[in-house]
């Protein structure tokens, strides 16, 4: 009540009476929510009381009605989303009447308000760096409760990845420049390709570019390239790959025979030069001597073998240093008829 009056300026002894539906149920100043149910019809009524004399009481009635439901937890999982994750919003409430509680969700994302009334969403709504938030409001069936929100959480970056690192030629020589190649990045923001490489042979960095020079490799070295995928913001798992050094075969600049235009009688000699080894190993080419595609001498000298003119007569030289063999050089002649000669004169008859 508002206020108490008594002329006398007697001592505030009023009482209270609590009813529901005709039926008293407290004489205190309030009614403890455990005596209502939904629908009850509550009255109070208040006299005024001075120790001596009662005044005219006053009374007011109530109904009571459903209570919304009220949230006491709201979740936002995972706490570090990342592009292709799937954000899930939770929430639980109590309801005092005991009512089913059903729940609504809205997402807030870069601070704008979605459409959105999903439980979960996915990274079609939001990109990196964007802080995000939801909403959870239970209902029973006669009303809402007040909404409450979850922790607001920031998109992290995506960490991008490689596929496979391999080095080409994958068995490289002493004189090949190698290159280092991967295949598959991948980043799931888009972000652009801003991979770093790093060559190293035993252990020691000699190069950081797409390619390692030949005159930083000797025979036998086993040459890692390591790939680190990159986007710009965070480097992801390093890929490498690993070739080992081998030998170079050597080369030949020039074979010839002679004599050019030799006679069936006429020895030919097989020369070579511009003899090359990378790796400075021993001249061990060899010779082969064919005639019409058979075989007629392994020797830089062909001897007896000239049979018939016009034979196209082949010298083919193939650089060896013992390990392996280089390109064959081939150089060949024709055979042309012998010119007769005069060994002497006789006059007869005497």
């Amino acid at each position: 009540y508002l206020s108490f009056n008594d002329p006398d300026g007697d001592a505030d002894l009023s009482t209270w009476r609590w009813t529901i539906s005709g039926v008293e149920v407290g004489t205190d100043a309030t009614l403890s929510s455990s005596l209502t149910t939904l629908g009850d019809v509550v009255k109070c009524t208040i006299t005024p009381f001075d120790g001596l004399d009662q005044g005219e009481s006053k009374a007011h009635t109530v109904v009571v009605v459903s209570t919304p439901p009220v949230m006491t937890e709201a979740t936002l999982t995972p706490a570090d989303p990342q592009e292709g994750d799937l954000l899930t919003c939770a929430g639980s409430a109590t309801d005092v009447d005991g009512d089913d509680i059903t729940y609504s969700y809205t997402w807030t994302v870069g601070g704008e308000l979605l459409d959105e009334t999903t439980e979960t969403l996915d990274g079609a709504f939001w990109n990196k760096h964007e802080e995000v938030f939801c909403t959870v409001t239970g209902h029973d069936d006669v009303g809402s409760g007040a909404g409450l929100d979850s922790i607001t959480v920031t998109v992290q970056n995506s960490v991008p990845s490689l596929d496979t690192v391999s080095i080409d030629p994958p068995a490289p020589g002493t004189g090949d420049t190698l290159s280092c190649l991967y295949t598959g990045f991948n980043d799931a923001d888009s972000d652009g390709d801003l991979s770093t490489y790093r060559w190293t042979i035993g252990g020691f960095e000699v190069g950081t570019d797409a390619s390692l020079d030949s005159s930083l490799t000797t025979l036998g070295d086993v040459v890692t390239c390591a790939v680190t995928p990159y986007d710009g913001e965070e480097a992801g798992t390093v890929m490498t790959g690993e070739a080992t050094v081998g030998n170079t075969a050597p080369s030949v600049a020039t074979v010839s025979i002679t004599p050019l235009s030799p006679g069936i009688e006429d020895d030919l000699t097989c020369s070579y030069g511009g003899f090359d080894d990378i790796d400075g190993d021993a001249d061990l080419s060899t010779f082969s001597w064919t005639i019409d595609g058979l075989q007629v001498g392994t020797d830089p000298t062909l001897s007896g073998a000239l049979t018939t003119t016009s034979d196209r007569v082949h010298c083919t030289v193939t650089p060896y240093d013992g390990f392996d063999a280089g390109v064959p050089v081939d150089s060949a002649v024709t055979v042309d008829s012998t010119v007769p000669s005069m060994v002497g004169v006789v006059l007869t008859p005497d």
